[in-house]
This record gives C-alpha cells, sequence and structure tokens, in this order.
C-alpha cells in the first residue's frame, strides 16, 4: 500500500509575500497573539523604519550648512536602526521605545530651541505626545508629554532660547500641544479601560466554556441539539458518543431519525417525524409533548447488541436564530436489568409462599403418596424412553398418558403451578404427536421439558420438609 502525499515537494517555498512580511516585520511578529501587542509592535516598526529615511537625507543635507543638526539627525536614525533590530529580539516591547523615544523629544526641543517654528518643529513637536504615550504607554509618555511641555514654555517664555515668538503664537503652540496630549491621554485611557474590560470578559467567557465543557465531559446523558431538518449540531455532550456509540465526527450533521432507522421500524420512524413537527410546530403543549414522545423509552441496537435507551425533547427558541431542539438520551439498560431481576426475584418469592401455602393444606400422607406416584409415572416414562422396541409415535403417547395422569394428580390436591407446567407441556406432546413423522430428538426435546417440570415437586418437597 502506498500513501501520496500531493504538495510535499512545495514544503520548502516561500511566496514572495512572505519573505517581504519577514523584512518589513520580522518573526517576532507571527509570534505575537495578543492583539494590542500586535497593533504596538506595528506602529513602533513603521515609526522608527520611517523616521530613520528622512532623518537620514537631512543629516546629508545639512553637513555642508548646518553640522550640529546633521550630527543630531545621523544619531537619531541610528537610534531608529537601533530600535528596529531590539523589537525583532526578546526584548520586551515597553523596553524598547524608552531611548529613542526620549532622544525624539529633546530633538523637538532642539528644533524648537533653533527657532525652526514654521515646518519641522511644529511638526515634530505636536507629533510627540501621539508618539511617546502610545509607544511608552500612559505613566512614561505623560512624564515624557510634560517635561516637553515645560521646556517648551520655558523656550517660549523666557530669554534663555534665540528666539522671541509672538505672544499669540507661543499661546497657540501650547494650547495646541496640550489639546493633543489631553486627547491622546483620553483615548490612551479609555483604550486601556476597554483592553482591560475585554481582558475581564475573554477570563469569563473562558471560565464559563471551561464550565460548560468539564459538565459536558462528565455529565451522565447524552444532550445535542437539533436544528428544524432534524440534524445533529456540534454542540453535544461527550457522553452522547458512548450511547449512541458513534465517533464525535459522525455526529455533526447526521440525521437522528437515519441513526434510529436500524432500531424502528417504517411506522414508527414516521411517527416520530410527526411527533417532532408538533414539537417545532408548538401544537400541543410542553406536558401533552412529553407524555406524547413515541420513544420515551425504546430498545436501540447497535454493534450486536441491545441498550435501552429514554429520551426527552424540548423547544428552545431565542431571537434572531432559527429554533433548534435539545434532546436528552440516557442508558437505562443497567437499570432496567435490574429491575427484571428484582421482579424475578419477586416473583420468586411469591412463587415460594404459593407453593408452601398449596402444601400447607394438603394432608402428609395424600402428599407423600402424590410424591411417589408422580416419581413412579416419571420413572416409567424414562423407562419407555430406553425401549427400542417402541417407536417414537408409541412413546409419545404413552409419554402423554403419564403426564396427564401427574397433571391430574397435581389439579385434584390444589398444586396449580405444577399443574400448568404439566398442562403446557401436555399441549407440546398434542402438538408433536400431530406430526407426520416424530424423530427422536422431538422425543428428547419433550423429556428435557419433563426434567425441568419434576423440579418443581422438589420444591414441594423442601417445602414440606421445612413445614
Amino acid at each position: 500500500m502506498s500513501f501520496h502525499c500531493g504538495g510535499s515537494d512545495k514544503v520548502n517555498k516561500k511566496k514572495p509575500s512572505d519573505t517581504v512580511r519577514l523584512l518589513l516585520l520580522g518573526n517576532r511578529y507571527l509570534g505575537l497573539t495578543d492583539i494590542g501587542d500586535q497593533v504596538r509592535y506595528m506602529t513602533m516598526n513603521s515609526i522608527f523604519m520611517v523616521a530613520m529615511i528622512p532623518l537620514v537625507i537631512f543629516g546629508f543635507t545639512m553637513v555642508s550648512t548646518d553640522v550640529p543638526r546633521a550630527v543630531i539627525n545621523f544619531i537619531i536614525a541610528s537610534l531608529c536602526f537601533m530600535s528596529l533590530i531590539l523589537i525583532r529580539t526578546k526584548v520586551p516591547l515597553r523596553l524598547v521605545p524608552l531611548f529613542p523615544v526620549s532622544i525624539f523629544g529633546a530633538y523637538c526641543v532642539y528644533l524648537l530651541y533653533l527657532g525652526d517654528l514654521s515646518l519641522w518643529a511644529s511638526i515634530w513637536l505636536f507629533a510627540f505626545p501621539l508618539i511617546v504615550i502610545f509607544l511608552c504607554q500612559m505613566t512614561i509618555g505623560i512624564i515624557e508629554s510634560v517635561v516637553v511641555l515645560l521646556a517648551t514654555i520655558v523656550i517660549m517664555y523666557t530669554p534663555l532660547a534665540p528666539i522671541n515668538p509672538e505672544n499669540t503664537i507661543s499661546m497657540r503652540y501650547i494650547g495646541a500641544y496640550l489639546l493633543i496630549a489631553s486627547l491622546t491621554v483620553i483615548y490612551e485611557r479609555i483604550s486601556v479601560l476597554k483592553d482591560r474590560k475585554e481582558a475581564a470578559l475573554n477570563a469569563d467567557l473562558a471560565r464559563e466554556r471551561d464550565i460548560i465543557q468539564t459538565m459536558k465531559e462528565n455529565i451522565h446523558q447524552g444532550i445535542f441539539l437539533m436544528d428544524n431538518e432534524l440534524k445533529i449540531l456540534p454542540q453535544f455532550s461527550q457522553q452522547l458518543i458512548s450511547i449512541l456509540s458513534y465517533y464525535d465526527t459522525d455526529l455533526v450533521g447526521k440525521n437522528f431519525l437515519d441513526m434510529l432507522s436500524g432500531s424502528l421500524d417504517a411506522k414508527q420512524l414516521q411517527t416520530m417525524k410527526g411527533y417532532f413537527a408538533m414539537v417545532f410546530g408548538k401544537t400541543k403543549s410542553v406536558k401533552v409533548l412529553e407524555s406524547a414522545n413515541p420513544i420515551s423509552e425504546f430498545e436501540y441496537k447497535v454493534d450486536d447488541r441491545i441498550k435501552v435507551l429514554s429520551t426527552r425533547f424540548h423547544l428552545i427558541e431565542q431571537k434572531d436564530t432559527q429554533p433548534m431542539v435539545i434532546g436528552i438520551i440516557q442508558d437505562i439498560t443497567r437499570e432496567k436489568e435490574f429491575e427484571a431481576e428484582l421482579q424475578a426475584q419477586k416473583e420468586a418469592r411469591e412463587m415460594e409462599m404459593k407453593d408452601m401455602f398449596d402444601v400447607i393444606q394438603i394432608d402428609p400422607h395424600v402428599f407423600q403418596d402424590f410424591v411417589e406416584d408422580t416419581e413412579a409415572n416419571f420413572n416409567y416414562i424414562n423407562e419407555i424412553l430406553k425401549d427400542r422396541t417402541l417407536t417414537e409415535k408409541q412413546v409419545v403417547i404413552k409419554f402423554y398418558q403419564n403426564v396427564h395422569a401427574m397433571k391430574s394428580n397435581a389439579m385434584i390436591l390444589g398444586l396449580e403451578t405444577f399443574g400448568k407446567k404439566l398442562h403446557a407441556l401436555e399441549d407440546d406432546i398434542k402438538k408433536t404427536s400431530a406430526r407426520d413423522e416424530i424423530t427422536v430428538e422431538d422425543v428428547l426435546s419433550l423429556a428435557v421439558m419433563l426434567e425441568g417440570i419434576m423440579q418443581e415437586k422438589d420444591t414441594y418437597l423442601k417445602t414440606m420438609q421445612r413445614i
């Protein structure tokens, strides 16, 4: 036997898009499972990657005109490159942006100090609260945003900086910075609270899911859901698998009545269809439907075995969903066997009491005569069975005569149980005698039946001894 694994020669080949994704994001991103970490990772990666390019360009363009600023641009670009490497390692994500973002804040203050208010100082300064709060999270982000704000106020309103902007411009700068920082703090706070709430809800859902799963695995009943086509839905207890003797993969989507087709005849299956139509149609009350269940108890045949199952069905209706039926199946085979055992023991006790009552009413001497006559008839039957001069037909006739005599004596004395069993044997003897051809096996079968009945006589003897 050979097995073919299609596409095995393509396992080691990568798509071009996979290579590009690996270069842009790195392997670490693929291992992140938390959505918040994924967003933070992508944001940091994008900021460092996008910021590095213009910083290098500005550094080269300023080498000939402004060496200090060119050096600062190169330093910050180098820090961005180092940060790109760090976020791809095992360094915690919250620690990666601390140093480059702090240098970036100092760079914003430096641009403002130089008086570059018309372009880059404004862009970087207003972007700083967004970047630092999002990348470094709330506490560190607020602290660094406040530090940069204080530095801006000092530069705007003290003679320490070589600039002297108009008061309206300074107020607009500070007001815009406060507005952006405040909105960022509010957004981040809402985001944190939302993440905490989602985490708590997910934890509660996980606990409830675990509890439900534990109940499904340990409950001793088969519980399942059916749609209006009587197909079993994926939500069912593990016990259902063992009760119905199906694999779990075979249960999903299986028509419930098809599963019972080997245990119910065509008429019963049609009755069940009508019953489920009433359940979904809600034409009868719940109590009436429960009492009208045709398979409240039935014999389920599977794997050359017969189980006794009990069932209950209830309609479930939810808003904006199709109605479903929840089925509850329980294997009551052992309970039924136990009930049968108890019933057999009860009947045996009742029979013993009746035998004792019957024997008590008989005079001991008369009973002794009955026993002797019965044994004599039984011994005579054994002798004719051994007589090779008699045909099977003759043996059966003599067999019947002696059994009839034993039955008559038993009925006269009021030994009903013994008499009824002998009467049933008489009927069997008549059927055998009516055959055109009687075999040795037929005669031996009657003898075995008589042997079993004679044990009843022994029971009477034991009862008499006890009395």
